[in-house]
């Protein structure tokens, strides 16, 4: 909808079915494991036209902070905790308690200077991703670990040199929203049988050669579209969502500055 979208910027022309920046993007957010798969085109809700607006800051997907997502993140310390106590010998930490690797706030990879974002949780030669979702999406993840979230933690374990990742998902009720806290985790490894399931990965294994079929075709993306400022073409995806309406009322809007609206607003803090 185009109300989960707004346009953050105003140096941008619509040029055909593409939006051209008039002045190239002087710092573009980095391709954070959220974004990768739809950098690469394998992202069933966000396009790579739309992930293009969002690493140029021409556009920005709107925050809501709601009580899932305030409950999300109580569940993944329980997550982390129970992990902890099923399995010692991977000696994980929640980010929480990786100071050396989470000074910045908003990126644990400061030194990359294209790829970045944060990751929940590491071990020993170990990544882990905690995700939470409605227990109604339990039968979604018999069939297999989504696959955007396989990316997201692979890019974070190739990012850290890790061979290895931990992907873990807690099904909440709607009572577990309501009271987070009281959540507590059953873990079962493989097929779904309790309230929580966790999948361990090799990176050489799960996604072969990474580097080449992965990492530099998001590479080859930042290069052919951000560096230059030019966006892919915009899909059918994109004009459903409501955000190529937006940037042609946001180009119509640039026109008439004095009529500028809190929709459109530039935004200069550097995050992820």
């Amino acid at each position: 909808m185009a109300n989960d979208w707004i346009v953050t910027a105003s140096n941008y022309v619509m040029d055909e079915n593409r939006v051209r920046l008039t002045v190239p993007p002087a710092r573009p957010l980095k391709i954070t494991g959220t974004r990768f798969s739809a950098v690469l085109g394998r992202d069933r809700f966000k396009t790579p036209f739309a992930v293009w607006c969002e690493l140029t800051r021409v556009a920005k997907c709107r925050f809501v902070e709601t009580p899932r997502l305030k409950a999300g993140r109580v569940v993944e310390q329980s997550l982390v905790t129970a992990l902890k106590d099923w399995y010692p010998c991977l000696g994980l930490r929640h980010a929480s308690e990786c100071s050396e690797f989470t000074d910045n706030p908003y990126d644990y990879f400061p030194n990359q200077p294209i790829f970045g974002g944060k990751w929940d949780a590491m071990g020993t030669d170990l990544m882990v991703e905690i995700k939470t979702t409605a227990a109604k999406n339990a039968r979604y993840w018999m069939q297999g670990t989504p696959e955007q979230h396989i990316l997201q933690t692979a890019l974070y374990a190739y990012l850290a040199r890790c061979n290895r990742f931990i992907i873990a998902c807690s099904f909440l009720e709607d009572r577990d929203y309501e009271q987070p806290e009281s959540f507590k985790p059953e873990l079962c490894a493989g097929r779904v049988m309790a309230n929580s399931v966790y999948r361990e990965f090799k990176l050489d294994e799960i996604l072969p050669d990474f580097e080449c079929n992965y990492v530099q075709r998001a590479l080859a993306f930042w290069e052919e579209y951000v560096v230059t400022g030019v966006s892919p073409e915009y899909t059918e995806q994109d004009i459903r969502s409501g955000l190529v309406t937006l940037l042609e009322e946001g180009q119509a809007v640039q026109q008439q500055p004095q009529v500028l609206t809190g929709n459109f607003r530039a935004t200069t803090r550097h995050t992820v």
